[in-house]
C-alpha cells in the first residue's frame, strides 16, 4: 500500500536526470484518468500530479476541474504536462485506451512513447 512516506524528494536516474518521487504522472485523462487523478487529490499521497493527455487542453480542463476539490483536500500541486514529465515522475498511471478496431491492441502507441521515454530516464 501507497503512503506518503513512499514518496521523498529527488533521485537521480540512469541518465543521470533528477526523478521526483513525489511526482505521479497521469497519462490519458478521460474518466479512468480523472478520477485516478481526482482520488490521489484527495488522499494527499502525491504532492505532485501531472495530467498528460493527447490533447492538450483537455488535460488542462480536466486539472482546472480537480482543482476545484482543493478546499477540501490536501496541498498538492495539479497540473497539465506532457511526456516530457513521464521521464521524471516516480509513478506512471497509464489509463489511455483506444478503440480496438483500429489498432487491434489494447495498448496504445501514445502510450508506449510515454514508457519509453520514462525508461530511458530511470
Amino acid at each position: 500500500m501507497w503512503t506518503a512516506a513512499n514518496f521523498s524528494s529527488l533521485t537521480l536516474g540512469k541518465a543521470g536526470k533528477e526523478i521526483s518521487k513525489d511526482r505521479v504522472a497521469i497519462v490519458g485523462v478521460g474518466n479512468v484518468g480523472a478520477t485516478t487523478a481526482y482520488a490521489l487529490l484527495l488522499s494527499g499521497l502525491a504532492p505532485d500530479i501531472v495530467l498528460i493527455n493527447r490533447d492538450r487542453n483537455k488535460a488542462e480542463g480536466e486539472a482546472e476541474d480537480i482543482r476545484h476539490a482543493e478546499p477540501w483536500s490536501h496541498t498538492t500541486l495539479l497540473r497539465a504536462g506532457g511526456f516530457e514529465d513521464c521521464a521524471t515522475a516516480k509513478v506512471i498511471v497509464v489509463t489511455v485506451g483506444t478503440g480496438l478496431k483500429q489498432t487491434k491492441t489494447p495498448c496504445s502507441p501514445w502510450a508506449v512513447k510515454c514508457l519509453k521515454l520514462w525508461a530511458s530516464a530511470t
